[in-house]
């Protein structure tokens, strides 16, 4: 996957899933893991990572 895919997915989990976003990529990539599938389970990891950038309050004095 290509670092833009990651961040589509990531806006489309926010779209569908809202707040539980972050949450929904941990658990799939909790899933892909415990079934045995290293890829998938790092795929979710980042795809979660790009959830939570993309969720975050800004910092005080930082520029959105």
């Amino acid at each position: 996957m290509e670092e833009r895919d990651f961040w589509r997915v990531a806006q489309h989990m926010i779209r569908l899933h809202g707040s539980q976003a972050q949450f929904d990529a941990a658990v799939r990539a909790e899933r892909a893991r415990l079934s045995g599938d290293p890829a998938g389970h790092d795929i979710w990891r980042v795809v979660m990572h790009k959830v939570r950038e993309l969720q975050r309050e800004p910092l005080p004095g930082e520029l959105q």
